[in-house]
């Protein structure tokens, strides 16, 4: 990978902690584009739910049944708007988030705020599993602990059974010998 396909904000912050060469980036998806998405999902509901209410205004008063039928799927269109409205503003709270293995170190990017550390300054690398359904005791996502400082969560993406960034990450921590959980 090269070095050029991370921002200059996180090279340089790289740089000053002397972390050595750029060997794996995960990106999150650009959160307004995420929340802009949800939020035109939003207003077609919206829409429909106020053409439905239109239609069933024409509906004869002795044909009860499909009025009960339409304002109960009515009902569940007005939640799904709901849930679009607050994923929207959840995502936007979250922000643009990626994150970086180095060969000696890890930085971790939350919109223009950048943290960079050392392997040494790290506490350890937890695994957290799924409790129930299907995937249950599968991993969710990891949990990197740093010395001093907030952990930081580390999505899992699994392409064809691998993560070649967690592979790259577990890489680092052990050959540095940092724990991991």
């Amino acid at each position: 990978m090269t070095d050029s396909s991370a921002p200059p904000e996180v090279l340089t912050s790289a740089q000053e902690h002397g972390l050595g060469a750029l060997t794996s980036i995960r990106k999150e998806g650009n959160p307004f584009v995420a929340a802009a998405t949800s939020l035109v999902l939003a207003a077609l509901i919206f829409g429909g739910l106020w053409l439905s209410s239109l239609a069933l205004e024409h509906v004869p008063p002795g044909v009860r049944s499909i009025r009960k039928a339409v304002g109960f799927l009515l009902i569940f269109a007005c939640l799904f708007m709901v849930v679009c409205i607050v994923y929207a503003v959840v995502t936007l709270i979250r922000g643009n988030r990626s994150y970086y293995v180095f060969a000696d170190g890890f930085v971790y990017r939350r919109n223009r705020t950048v943290q960079a550390y050392r392997w040494q300054e790290i506490a350890e690398l937890r695994a957290r599993l799924y409790t129930t359904g299907d995937n249950a005791g599968k991993v969710s996502e990891y949990q990197l602990v740093p010395g001093a400082g907030r952990q930081i969560t580390v999505p899992l993406e699994v392409v064809d059974g691998r993560d070649d960034f967690i592979d790259a990450l577990i890489a680092g921590m052990t050959a540095n010998g940092r724990p991991i959980a």
